[in-house]
């Protein structure tokens, strides 16, 4: 498994649709899987490759372009970022809970979430006190080189869809310890997480070749499954809806729509032929300093409509914990949605 999501990256390089093959690719796609709703798949990935992440099966634990910034939203989590303590307080619990396994320890030190996203920070030490990097090679020296052959996650014992991605961090080189952030959406339609019991498992930990092509190399191998109560306050506020644009000829109304110090999440119809669009908007945040930033963690969840639209429910994870207040709006594509104040 730990080949897999650079099998899947080449694949999609290797890939070249055009619009009205993904168009043709996607109508086939939800027609084998008629009536039921689509599962969660990552913003990240083009609709070209969409049959190739939906036969992917379980989560990967590699590190992702959509998360570079993992080690920004660890110091964000632990020392506050941007938000006031008291906001981290409400969205973020400690934890406490391990497992070990072949020389290593897995810890889970917290959890922060809302009501329809959250991330979990997990450690991973070598139970002998030393630390990993004497085993990363000089050409791969931070503790991105680190992977889990497989991950999974589960809410409620798999009752509640969930798309999910995980990488390796270094918050305090003066210690033994590397992070594990992994980051989490679940769909509006899916009654929230907040109040939920997840249950990360990883297997097998590996630090990469140095180059490409050369073997990864077993550091302990194994099973390591923590149980992770999902029991902090939900800070999710509303936001209004019924805002309509038209992008690329296809109609895009927003029938939903949240934000939290830690995410947004929206639904919202789009008419035929929009599915690659709407998979596709970016969502920006700004700030009431003016400032403003491209939000890139998140997934998307498809069901098709019987006047051949479809219901696109997007969540995205912000890369760090921010006060609600400091939120001006939040746009998906050019629809913008003002945060209400007070």
């Amino acid at each position: 498994m730990k080949r897999v999501f650079d099998d899947y990256r080449e694949g999609l390089d290797a890939l070249s649709f055009s619009p009205a093959e993904k168009n043709e690719l996607v109508e086939r796609l939800l027609a084998a899987s008629a009536p039921r709703r689509r599962p969660w798949v990552a913003r990240a990935a083009a609709i070209a490759g969409l049959a190739l992440v939906l036969g992917a099966g379980a989560g990967v634990a590699r590190a992702t372009g959509a998360i570079d910034a993992v080690a920004a939203y660890v110091a964000s989590a632990f020392w506050g970022g941007q938000a006031s303590d008291d906001v981290v307080g409400q969205v973020g619990r400690p934890l406490g809970a391990s497992a070990a396994c072949d020389g290593v320890t897995v810890t889970a030190e917290a959890v922060y979430g809302d009501r329809y996203a959250f991330a979990v920070v997990l450690s991973v030490k070598r139970e002998d006190g030393e630390d990993f990097e004497g085993l990363l090679d000089s050409a791969s020296p931070s503790s991105r080189g680190l992977c889990f052959e497989s991950m999974s996650l589960e809410v409620d014992g798999g009752e509640k869809d969930v798309v999910s991605s995980g990488s390796f961090s270094d918050a305090d080189p003066g210690d033994n310890a590397h992070e594990f952030v992994i980051l989490a959406n679940a769909g509006i339609g899916e009654g929230g997480v907040q109040g939920s019991t997840a249950r990360v498992t990883l297997g097998d930990l590996y630090v990469h070749g140095a180059h490409p092509g050369d073997p990864d190399t077993p550091l302990a191998e194994g099973e390591w499954s923590l149980e992770v109560p999902l029991d902090y306050e939900d800070t999710t506020v509303e936001l209004s809806a019924g805002q309509e644009a038209t992008v690329g000829g296809v109609t895009l109304t927003v029938r939903e729509a949240t934000v939290s110090p830690l995410s947004a999440s929206f639904v919202c119809e789009v008419g035929s032929g929009g599915l690659d669009l709407a998979t596709a908007l970016p969502v920006t945040v700004t700030l009431v300093d003016g400032t403003s930033f491209e939000v890139l963690n998140g997934g998307s969840q498809v069901s098709p409509r019987p006047d051949g639209g479809f219901d696109v429910t997007v969540g995205v994870i912000f890369d760090r914990i921010l006060d609600v207040s400091d939120i001006a709006s939040v746009a998906i594509g050019d629809v913008a949605i003002e945060v209400p104040r007070g």
